[in-house]
C-alpha cells in the first residue's frame, strides 16, 4: 500500500491551502519514493534537474515548468537536484467559492513547459498568495481562494495550448508520413489519431480522483 499523505504543512494558516518554497515545506516536498495525496499540488519549478514521475509518466525537469497533481495520484521526484520554485497544497475546501475549478484541476495536464512570460505571470501570482499567506493581512482569507482560481484557470490556459501545439506537430509530422507512404499509410493513419472522446492524464492512471 503506498503511503497516502495528508494536507499538514508548517505554520498553518485558517484556510485550507500552503503556498511557499521547497525548503520552507521541507523534504517531503521533494519525495523521491512513490507517494499519494489526499490534496491537490501545484508546482511552478524555475530551476532543478532530474524528472518528475506522476502516475509512472516520467516528465524531465526543464524549468520554467508547472506541474500539477490530483488527490490520488502516484508521484515522486526521481534523482532530483537543485529544486526551486513554488509549491501550493490545497484541499477541496479551497475550491468552494468556484466548484467549477475541480473539474479544471482533474482535466489539467500533469506538466506543462512554460515560456519565459508565461512563468513570470504564474510566478506573480504565487508571490502574491505567498505575501498573503505569511502576512495575514485583513481580509487574506477571502484574497487566498480568489488568486487560487486565477491561478487554476490562467494553467488550464497554458496546459490547453500546449497540448495544441504539440497535437500540430504530430499532425504536421503525420502529413509528411502520409505524403511518403500512399493510400494504406492514409487509412492507418486516420484511425490511429482520431480523436478519443475520454481523455486521461498520462500513462498509467491511478484511482478515481472523485
Amino acid at each position: 500500500m503506498l503511503p497516502r499523505h495528508e494536507l499538514e504543512v508548517p505554520e498553518a494558516a485558517p484556510v485550507p491551502l500552503a503556498v511557499g518554497g521547497f525548503a520552507w515545506f521541507g523534504a517531503m516536498a521533494q519525495a523521491d519514493f512513490p507517494h499519494r495525496h489526499a490534496f491537490y499540488e501545484i508546482v511552478l519549478l524555475t530551476a532543478g534537474t532530474g524528472a518528475h514521475v506522476i502516475d509512472l509518466a516520467e516528465y524531465p525537469l526543464r524549468p520554467p515548468q508547472v506541474f500539477v497533481v490530483v488527490p490520488g495520484q502516484v508521484h515522486h521526484w526521481r534523482e532530483a537536484r537543485g529544486l526551486a520554485g513554488r509549491v501550493l497544497v490545497f484541499g477541496d475546501d479551497a475550491l468552494l467559492g468556484y466548484p467549477g475549478d475541480r473539474g479544471l484541476l482533474l482535466a489539467a495536464a500533469p506538466a506543462v513547459r512554460l515560456r519565459a512570460r508565461d512563468a513570470r505571470d504564474l510566478q506573480n501570482i504565487l508571490g502574491a498568495m505567498v505575501r498573503e499567506y505569511a502576512d495575514r493581512p485583513a481580509g487574506f482569507e477571502s484574497v487566498l481562494p480568489a488568486l487560487l482560481h486565477v491561478l487554476i484557470v490562467r494553467a488550464h490556459r497554458l496546459g490547453e495550448r500546449n497540448e495544441q501545439t504539440g497535437r500540430g506537430a504530430d499532425l504536421a509530422a503525420g502529413f509528411a508520413r502520409l505524403l511518403a507512404g500512399g493510400a494504406d499509410q492514409i487509412n492507418r493513419t486516420i484511425k490511429t489519431n482520431k480523436p478519443s472522446v475520454a481523455g486521461t492524464r498520462g500513462g498509467w492512471v491511478s484511482a478515481p480522483h472523485g
